[in-house]
Formats: structure tokens, sequence, C-alpha cells
């Protein structure tokens, strides 16, 4: 039976750098504003920013609910490497009473 090495500390890098990402996306979607001054398009300003709003509001929500479930996955990553550190350790503590068992027989 061959020893297969499974490194979940990459697993939980991994889920941090993925939580950046989402909490930078997240952050994205709120920045649509940042640089409009009241004349951003001339003197179709009255016809192009009412347009503009809305859909950069739908922009930023999309944003905003796509940056929480890119942060989501990082948890359930992060949640899959400590399930799966904290199932080796029980297995590896059965195999070991196991072995104690068989050895005091």
């Amino acid at each position: 039976m061959a020893d297969i090495d499974i490194n979940t500390d990459s697993w939980r890098t991994h889920a941090g750098d993925t939580a950046g990402i989402g909490q930078t996306v997240e952050q994205g979607g709120s920045a649509y504003m940042a640089a409009l001054d009241g004349n951003v398009f001339g003197v179709f300003t009255p016809l192009i920013l009412p347009a503009y709003t809305a859909v950069s509001q739908i922009f930023a929500q999309r944003n905003t609910e796509f940056g929480q479930r890119v942060q989501k996955g990082a948890e359930l990553l992060k949640n899959a490497a400590n399930d799966f550190d904290r199932n080796e350790q029980t297995l590896q503590e059965r195999f070991n009473s196991i072995g104690q068992q068989i050895g005091e027989h």
C-alpha cells in the first residue's frame, strides 16, 4: 500500500488567497461611481447618467454577490482541509488502537 502525502496547508493557503480575491471583487462593486463628477458625459449627462447609474447599480450588486460567493467557496475549502485533517487523525488513532489490540493478543 502506497503512502499518499496530502498537504492540507496548501488548501488553506489557497483558501486565504481566494478569500482576498473575493473581498477585492466585492469592494470593486462599490467603486463604480467614485470617479464620476457631476458633468461626466458633458451635454449628454442628463440622458446617459440615469441609465449609467441603473446599470452600475446592477453591476455593483452582482459584484457584491459574486465576491461573497467566492469568499464562501474559500471558507468551504478551508473547512474541507480541517475536516480532512480531523478525519485523518481519527483514522490514525483507530488504526493505532487496532494495532495495539492485535499486539496484546
